[in-house]
This record gives C-alpha cells, structure tokens and sequence, in this order.
C-alpha cells in the first residue's frame, strides 16, 4: 500500500472507532501498520508509531491493559528513537500510558507518566 492509501486505513480505524467497532478498527490499523511498516517515516504518511499509539487506544477500550501498554510502549520508543522526544504525541503517549497505571491502579507509575507528559507540554509551551 502506498501512503495515501494507509492514510485512508488510518482515518477509517478512527472513525470505525468512533463508532464502538473496536474490532473493526484494530484490524483496519493492523492493515495501516504493514503498510507503514513498510514506508517507514514518509513523510505526510502515517507512521507506525503513530499506528501503534491508535492500536494501543483501541485495546484500551477493549479492556486489553497488556496489549495496549505494549503497544504504547512500543510507539513511545519509537517516537524517540527519532528524536522527538518533545513532541505533542510523546506526550499523548505518555499521557495514555499513565491513564492506563491509573486505571490499574498503579498511582505512582501513573504520577511519573504524568509528570513526563507535563514536562513535554511545558518545553513545547502548550
């Protein structure tokens, strides 16, 4: 798939997802994942962070903690090993992954996530 058809993918998984279809999303970003994948970082394109962040999103709501920490720990990874260590999705990551200590209860993990995501906003000003 080329970029503007994973783009496509990309845009139906989160209306899919707007509309409670979560297993039609996850599938529908799993098929955005390969092509990604396989375009790395093009430029305009989805990126499989990014990807992975969404998949992590509808995990979450499927009540899959496990699933979706990974797949959120895996698209923060790959958010900074490009370098964009301060960017406005670091900090939605990291955001996501705190809400997701929170829910389980584990408040000091989800205190730190927060904190990094805080910090992220205020280097950026936003």
């Amino acid at each position: 798939l080329g970029v503007e058809a994973a783009s496509a993918l990309r845009y139906l998984a989160d209306v899919l997802f707007l509309l409670d279809d979560y297993s039609g999303a996850f599938t529908t970003l799993q098929k955005a994942w390969h092509s990604a994948e396989a375009s790395a970082l093009n430029e305009g394109g989805p990126t499989p962070a990014g990807i992975l962040w969404r998949m992590g999103r509808v995990r979450s709501v499927q009540k899959d903690t496990e699933g979706a920490r990974r797949d959120l720990e895996q698209s923060l990874q790959l958010y900074l090993d490009c370098n964009m260590g301060n960017s406005l999705e670091v900090a939605y990551v990291l955001h996501k992954i705190g809400k997701l200590h929170y829910h389980s209860s584990e408040l000091q993990e989800a205190l730190r996530k927060y904190e990094e995501s805080w910090a992220v906003h205020e280097a950026l000003g936003t």
